[in-house]
């Protein structure tokens, strides 16, 4: 068998005679409540939602690597099997706390319907840049 083809390749789907997909990214992320260890991150919901109702989001942080450092940063972080490991809320906001005074990341989201399991999972938002004040 091919890969991506078969009885559980992901794709659109017509599940109780509607059709249902991935839904798009979420849009608009937007940054508040700044602080030297913090931020909250608010986005609005995807244009899309699939065709069936919006569950929550998956969420990543990286942390930008300083000068000659190499561990615990650089990369979107994944587990020892190389997928994606992530945080999830179903809200449409989330506040990070615990990052290091003056650090810079990037945050992005995905969305998750309830066709998750048929359609697999939305893409991932742009990226939003988050730069932290040192004081």
């Amino acid at each position: 068998m091919e890969s991506g083809v078969g009885p559980y390749a992901y794709g659109d789907a017509l599940t109780a005679g509607k059709w249902v997909r991935a839904p798009s990214r979420p849009r608009l992320l937007t940054l508040s409540s700044v602080s030297r260890t913090a931020v909250t991150v608010t986005w609005i919901e995807p244009e899309n939602d699939g065709g069936v109702a919006v569950t929550g989001y998956e969420y990543q942080v990286l942390r930008i690597c300083e000068a000659g450092e190499t561990e615990d940063c650089g990369d979107w972080p994944q587990d020892e099997n190389g997928f994606d490991e992530f945080r999830t809320t179903t809200g449409k906001s989330v506040r990070l706390s615990g990052l290091n005074a003056g650090g810079e990341y990037h945050f992005r989201v995905r969305t998750v319907n309830r066709a998750e399991e048929i359609t697999g999972k939305g893409e991932w938002s742009f990226d939003v840049y988050i730069d932290l004040p040192d004081s």
